[in-house]
């Protein structure tokens, strides 16, 4: 088990994302371990005398959320299955049943959609989970989402060591590990189709060295446990069984089963390369100094001199010396054009949303609408691969449902409303009130809506009571 661990933090798979970790956390490695450098009496050593910032941009971060919280910013929805039920059913819809197409006979059946009760078994927070899947997923080209009795936890793929089968790929086992600090213990769970085994690694301190006292592990234990409880003891394990197919289920957010910052990453390096070097000229006014009489100056001992002059802004020379300051214009058009090229190649590359599209003039549903053509063709794929995960999901849990997703679009709300109310004629009632509310921000009060809408248009019709029905009925007549 420590040798797999140890050959999976050697591998490329690991090592990318942990790269694309630390430009989630906008900690670019490449501009962060940058040092300029500079040729002194023909040795190469760090620039300490001009200006070296370390800006880092955050496209990483801000292109892989994007793509995660498009499509599951607003959770899975679950259709349930359809079952057909009596006439009267409420929310029933009427479907045509051909008993005989040549003759054209026929007869309705009322069918109406039925929860299976999947949010339930796969926990109140699951979304939230599924959401931190697919991230984990992008950052390491593959996350495992494990479903554990009543919820899913998620493994990363620096924290998750997959045991694929050699013989058709699929995953059939895996060790999770977890140590805070090389000098606390190991703990470590091997996953097995038939249950799970927990080990951990203490560690003592000998002469100020920690050494590797041994190993302690639990027995394999089955997935699902039976535990009788009694007075005496507070729970004993009596039975258990495991699960009708391996209960961790790998993530891939794309076919090529890669990490987002693979291609994305020297876009972003030749950006932030290119900013800290615009801010660096702009800095020093790209301005140098000429010495004249001082032909008797060491390379090392002429940028000393220069360094104390930025310092005390104050020059001490000779008599027959002379210092003079030059300055010139840096090409501020140039770099802006390539600043701005590089960033709409990584939105374009990426297949992301620049908002700058939308700000700059897209204010008619048909230019938002164009504008956000690519990020919905690369949510398809995404898409795809999520329910794929599903699909596996819920042949563990045992549960057969069809789920969706609702998208989080920038919609133009007065011209949308406008339309529907146009089409409202051709809708139904409930639809059209429905996508109105939708767009107002308040889809999830829709039922209450409608249903207060139904009753307004009942009372119309139905007396408050029947005291009113008999005052009404009967004549009055003065004595």
């Amino acid at each position: 088990m420590r040798n797999c661990i140890s050959l999976h933090k050697g591998s490329k798979e690991y090592q990318t994302a942990e790269i694309a970790n630390e430009y989630d956390k906008q900690q670019n490695v490449t501009i962060v371990n940058y040092q300029k450098t500079v040729n002194l009496m023909g040795r190469t050593v760090p620039d300490r005398y001009s200006p070296n910032w370390k800006m880092c941009s955050n496209f990483y971060n801000r292109l892989t959320t994007q793509r995660t919280q498009y499509s599951l910013s607003n959770g899975v929805t679950w259709s349930g299955v359809t079952v057909t039920v009596p006439e009267g059913t409420p929310n029933a819809t009427r479907k045509i049943i051909w008993d005989d197409a040549e003759s054209g006979a026929y007869h309705y059946e009322w069918q109406a959609s039925v929860p299976t009760g999947i949010e339930e078994k796969l926990g109140k927070n699951f979304d939230t989970q599924l959401q931190k899947l697919c991230k984990a997923g992008i950052d390491g080209g593959v996350s495992f989402g494990f479903f554990n009795l009543d919820h899913v936890e998620v493994f990363k793929i620096t924290e998750f060591v997959p045991l694929y089968d050699e013989e058709n790929g699929s995953l059939r086992a895996g060790i999770r590990w977890v140590q805070i600090d090389k000098n606390k213990p190991l703990r470590a769970t091997l996953y097995e189709e038939d249950g799970y085994t927990e080990y951990i690694w203490h560690k003592r301190v000998e002469n100020g060295n920690y050494i590797e006292q041994g190993m302690i592990y639990r027995p394999k234990r089955t997935y699902k446990q039976k535990i009788a409880v009694s007075g005496i003891d507070a729970g004993t394990i009596y039975n258990g069984e495991n699960y009708p197919s391996f209960p961790i289920i790998p993530f891939f957010p794309n076919e090529h089963k890669q990490s987002a910052i693979v291609g994305m990453r020297e876009h972003i390096d030749a950006y932030d390369l290119h900013k800290n070097g615009y801010a660096n000229e702009l800095d020093t006014a790209l301005l140098y100094w000429v010495l004249t009489g001082a032909a008797g100056f060491e390379q090392a001992e002429a940028a000393q001199f220069i360094q104390q002059l930025k310092q005390s802004a104050v020059a001490v020379i000779e008599a027959d010396q002379n210092i003079q300051p030059v300055t010139v214009n840096p090409q501020v058009d140039g770099r802006e054009r390539l600043l701005d090229r590089i960033e709409k190649d990584i939105y374009k590359d990426y297949n992301a949303l620049d908002i700058d599209q939308i700000k700059s003039g897209a204010v008619t549903a048909t230019q938002i609408k164009a504008a956000y053509e690519a990020l919905n063709t690369a949510a398809d794929q995404f898409e795809y691969q999520i329910i794929e995960f599903l699909n596996r999901l819920m042949k563990v849990v045992g549960v057969e449902d069809t789920p969706t997703f609702t998208r989080s679009m920038l919609v133009n709300v007065s011209e949308t409303v406008q339309i529907l109310t146009q089409a409202a004629p051709y809708l139904t009632e409930d639809y059209t009130t429905t996508k109105i509310l939708e767009l107002l921000g308040d889809g999830d009060k829709a039922e209450y809506i409608l249903n207060q809408k139904a009753a307004d248009e009942m009372s119309r019709f139905i007396p408050k009571n029947e005291t009113e029905v008999e005052e009404a009925e009967e004549p009055q007549i003065e004595e």
